[in-house]
């Protein structure tokens, strides 16, 4: 092959960031490689994979506009650009683009990009005009592809660097072969990019023997050598010295081990042992914790409704301990037992058929009061479900005292951050005049009270200034007010799971064993709930429980002379009604009647099957379009950052087949009805902070005109978002309501005192970014509806 027939690449050298690994070779571009005739022939797949393949790169994927950063450790990789156009950013996140110079590539059909592996790499702007797409070639034999998203820690990065630094350099370039400029470039660079060789020495001298810190030697290094390689490219460099880790491994401090043994032992949280340790001196990090507790095996507990069952073999103490990352969650999400230990279905003897029958009959008697009572208006409106029965469809407040906190909201134009200063101002009222209940303070201080709120609250003042409507205004200010001493009330005595186990002073690892005890005598009993077997039955099964456990009889052997016995005895009670919620739960999940069936048949599925391995190719919707990207599909926990903590009834919800049914494209206006023929597919959302799919809560806004509409509404449900846009978020909301549209999404998200802040969005620019806001929390959307009078 002659020198003129070969396109010389452009090549792109990346140092490395905090959040990219980037590489020692080039990133290269061969412009117009695959089309050197003149006018181009129009490229295909198969004619570029014939040309390539031969070459020892094989095909893993046909894709299209991806706006992720990304980068692979594991592979190198390659593109074949078919047709359009597009920007392609290499080597830097998003979030380092004031601290590095931009590296933006314009590529075309024709050209051929090949990008080693460390080097992050995401497409900016792409034509839709012929639509930009691209085949992804790897080398053969090369693993499959792993998908790291730059928002890892540097330790994390360093790691990753290593792994890229050791991917064998391809033998044979993608377009040319053996001979071609590839084997050249990136040869020539792995020898000569870092001349490293004669500044071993140097380094290990001021490093290991003076004990310098890596800043010293980089500051040193630079003032008198002139050598300006980046923090990043000297952690790899010394792991390839193998020089002496200055690392103090956390299991080998005495002291900081009887520390957060003694912490467990209160179970204190992951995030209390770190203000505690920080605040006394410790020096260690969130993922060095999380290892110690891993080689000691202080696991704390695992979520509920987890899918992954752990046991203490599955814990790896000095790699990774992704295994454990779950007990984060732990402090939103009040999770029970190890799943692990809970009894097979199969186990569970039948319940005697002539108890179910007295439990169903005490269940029809107890909803049909239920309903007796409501239609006579001897009972409020339940907004939400208790004891096992449904919450009542919504309607309009039939007298004051149905009055929800929600529509108090509405009718006194509250918004999140107004209603929050509303409480805290009427709180601190209360606590300065005495006043614990409304019925005890009397109607004059009460009224005394609220005047004072109104008069020193600007909002209010505005509200009441205005005549119209005042005795809703005033009855929803009253509701207000009542749950404000309500809350103060029961913040006095409530007691919380940490407070139990605390009180009855048992250890993570007890507690466990005395919660899986009652879970087992709960499910062998089928109980369901109080309602429907009784206060008596109740402590029947706990009387039993305490008969069979060691624990919980040590707990109560201090007898009741001991002043805290009525305390202990609270705090059992708190366990077992967390057991009972827990028990209630999984049998929910497990019930088919509960569940929603998925009825979708013969679609052609915009969601494509799980592959293993390169040749999955991405699947296609009827005009052709990509509906994913690169990379093989992946159940929501594997797709989403590691670091994320998302709570595990939305990952179950994700995995629902029924709830992720197949989609079709459409693009009604948002005052128009969505089609509900099935076969659903929607345009992906270019803004997303990562790829989907999307566990999502959908609440219903009171200010919602839906109770009359002839079908069951409800307060809470659950979705999953696939393209990320807000069409589909639409059809999801409404897609049980066929009769009604959406008015206003608005996203909720905590502030940093955990108090609710709303946000109105209409855009796919602005559900991106509310998304990207909650990542690694529950995305929440209020949502207003209204019926509509035809489809």
């Amino acid at each position: 092959m002659s020198q003129a027939q070969v396109v010389q690449p452009e090549t792109f050298f990346l140092t490395p960031t905090s959040k990219v690994p980037n590489s020692r070779l080039p990133a290269l571009v061969y412009r117009s490689a695959l089309t050197p005739a003149s006018p181009p022939t129009e490229l295909s797949a198969d004619v570029v994979c014939s040309r390539i393949e031969p070459n020892g790169w094989i095909k893993g994927g046909i894709f299209n506009h991806f706006p992720t950063c990304h980068f692979h450790s594991v592979t190198h990789e390659a593109y074949g650009v078919l047709k359009g156009s597009s920007k392609l950013r290499l080597g830097r996140a998003p979030s380092e683009l004031e601290e590095h110079d931009d590296v933006i590539v314009p590529v075309s059909a024709g050209d051929v990009i090949v990008i080693p592996a460390g080097v992050s790499h995401y497409w900016l702007e792409s034509s839709d005009e012929p639509p930009y797409e691209y085949v992804g070639l790897y080398p053969e034999g090369s693993p499959h592809w792993d998908m790291n998203l730059c928002k890892a820690s540097e330790e994390e990065t360093a790691e990753k660097a290593a792994v890229a630094s050791s991917v064998p350099i391809p033998t044979h370039d993608p377009v040319y072969g053996k001979e071609g400029p590839l084997t050249h470039n990136l040869t020539f660079t792995d020898e000569m990019v870092y001349l490293w060789d004669d500044k071993q020495d140097i380094c290990y001298e001021m490093y290991v023997r003076q004990k310098r810190s890596l800043e010293e030697v980089m500051e040193w290094m630079r003032d008198h050598r002139d050598f300006t390689p980046s923090k990043r490219a000297y952690q790899t460099q010394f792991k390839r010295w193998d020089f002496p880790s200055k690392q103090h491994p956390a299991h080998k401090n005495e002291a900081l081990v009887d520390r957060v043994k003694e912490l467990w032992e209160q179970n204190a949280t992951q995030a209390e042992m770190l203000d505690a340790l920080h605040a006394e001196g410790f020096r260690i990090k969130e993922r060095e914790l999380m290892r110690l507790r891993a080689r000691k095996r202080w696991l704390l507990r695992v979520p509920n409704n987890t899918k992954r069952k752990l046991s203490l073999d599955d814990l790896e103490v000095d790699g990774d301990v992704e295994a454990i990352e779950s007990d984060r969650i732990e402090e939103q999400n009040g999770s029970n037992l190890e799943p692990s230990a809970q009894p097979e279905e199969d186990e569970i003897p039948a319940l005697d058929p002539q108890v179910e029958a007295q439990r169903l009959e005490r269940r029809r008697e107890i909803e049909a009061e239920s309903s007796e009572r409501y239609a006579s208006r001897k009972r409020r409106r339940r907004t939400r479900g208790w004891g096992g029965m449904p919450a009542d469809p919504p309607a309009p407040p039939r007298f004051p005292s149905e009055t929800t906190l929600d529509e108090s909201k509405v009718t006194l134009h509250l918004s999140n951050d107004e209603y929050r200063s509303v409480r805290l101002k009427f709180q601190q009222i209360c606590e300065e005049e005495g006043i614990s209940k409304k019925t005890l303070a009397g109607p004059e201080v009460w009224q005394a009270a609220k005047v004072r709120l109104i008069n020193e609250n600007n909002h209010l003042r505005s509200v009441f200034d205005d005549p119209s409507d005042s005795d809703r205004k005033y009855l929803s200010l009253d509701v207000v007010c009542i749950d404000v001493t309500k809350r103060m009330r029961t913040a006095e005595h409530k007691m919380t799971l940490a407070d139990a186990k605390n009180m009855i002073s048992v250890n993570p690892d007890e507690s466990r064993k005395m919660r899986d005890a009652f879970y087992k005598i709960l499910q062998a009993d089928h109980f369901t709930s109080k309602l429907d077997t009784g206060v008596e039955h109740w402590d029947e099964l706990k009387e039993k429980w305490i008969n069979e456990s060691d624990i919980v009889q040590r707990v109560l052997s201090v007898g009741e002379s001991d002043p805290q016995y009525p305390q202990r005895l609270k705090a059992l009670e708190t366990i077992c009604r967390d057991v009972m919620k827990r028990l209630r739960d999984d049998q929910n999940r497990r019930d088919p009647s509960k569940r929603k069936s998925n009825t979708t048949k013969g679609s052609t599925g915009s969601i494509p099957p799980v592959g293993t391995g390169p040749s999955d190719v991405t699947e296609r919707g009827n005009d052709g379009s990509i509906l994913l990207p690169p990379g093989n599909p992946r159940p929501v926990a594997e797709v989403l950052p590691p670091d994320l903590q998302i709570d595990p009834s939305l990952l179950l919800a994700a995995s629902d087949p029924s709830v992720t049914a197949d989609l079709q494209t459409i693009q009604p206006s948002r005052n128009e009805s969505l089609p509900f023929s099935g076969n659903l597919q929607f345009a992906a959302n270019p803004f997303l902070p990562h790829t989907g799919p999307f566990p999502v809560y959908f609440r219903l806004n009171p200010r919602s005109q839906v109770h009359n509409i002839g079908q069951p509404t409800r307060q809470l449900w659950l979705g999953t978002l696939i393209s990320g846009s807000i069409r589909e978020l639409e059809h999801l909301a409404v897609k049980d309501l066929p009769q009604t549209r959406v008015i206003q999404f608005e996203g909720i998200a905590p502030d940093v005192n955990g108090n609710e802040v709303s946000y109105i969005f209409d855009s796919d620019e602005e559900l991106g970014a509310y998304l990207a806001h909650v990542a690694g929390r529950k995305a929440i959307f209020s949502v207003t509806l209204d019926p509509i009078t035809s489809i």
